[in-house]
């Protein structure tokens, strides 16, 4: 009983020494563990980041690839109509000289009539000389 008493006349006298090792042994094991949570937070959330990083690239990349195709695709579209668009012109043209071949055969001798149905055909205005 004596040590117990002698424990409690220091532990009087020094009591700030007793309440300052007491809190530095809870507050290292308290932040400890605290510590290790947020290592693991740091951890968790920094794969999640990573995550996102790589869906962000994996979705850009497939955003140019949709870009590629749709480019060539254009390029593809516009040669087919450019193509078409010349057939036409030259089946057009082609239709226009046989046009204007008949009316040269059939209005021949009369130039006041052939010069007014090659003005109709070919939508040029033709002035006769006087």
């Amino acid at each position: 009983m004596s040590a117990l008493a002698t424990v409690w006349v220091y532990i009087k006298k020094y009591w700030g020494i007793a309440v300052l090792v007491i809190g530095t042994v809870a507050g290292f094991f308290l932040f400890r563990k605290e510590q290790s949570g947020f290592a693991d937070n740091l951890k968790k959330i920094q794969e999640a980041h990573d995550e996102e990083i790589k869906k962000i690239q994996e979705a850009r990349a497939e955003e140019q690839r949709q870009h590629e195709a749709n480019v060539k695709k254009l390029q593809d579209t516009l040669v087919a109509v450019q193509k078409h668009y010349d057939d036409a012109k030259e089946a057009l043209d082609d239709k226009k000289k046989k046009e204007i071949a008949d009316l040269v055969k059939q209005y021949g001798d009369k130039p006041d009539v052939l010069a007014q149905k090659l003005s109709e055909a070919t939508g040029f205005v033709i002035i006769l000389p006087t």
